[in-house]
């Protein structure tokens, strides 16, 4: 009951904090690996997002472990080169812990 849910808009996902720096349309995006992934919490649901990372060119798998209740990213290439990710205060990813 208390997870997040990943089929519903990211503005009523359960999500650990709120998602304030989008516009007012509701549109916000993060960077991973240089690579920008638009989202909008009014529209758009946590596994829209996470397919959108894993369809982009940032070279990292997204899924989400509902037994952890949390978001996984894994990068594609083997070994440890790790990854970046960027956002401005109050995103998706600070939302997501």
């Amino acid at each position: 009951l208390g997870t997040i849910s990943a089929t519903a808009t990211l503005a009523g996902a359960r999500l650990p904090a709120a998602i304030t720096a989008v516009d007012g349309a509701g549109a916000g995006s993060f960077t991973l690996n240089g690579v920008e992934i638009a989202y909008n919490v009014n529209t758009d649901s946590l596994n829209q997002v996470m397919a959108r990372i894993n369809a982009s060119s940032a070279g990292v798998t997204a899924s989400y472990d509902a037994a952890e209740d949390r978001v996984v990213l894994l990068n594609r290439t083997t070994g440890d080169v790790g990854f970046s990710l960027g956002e401005a205060p109050g995103g998706l990813l600070g939302a997501l812990g």
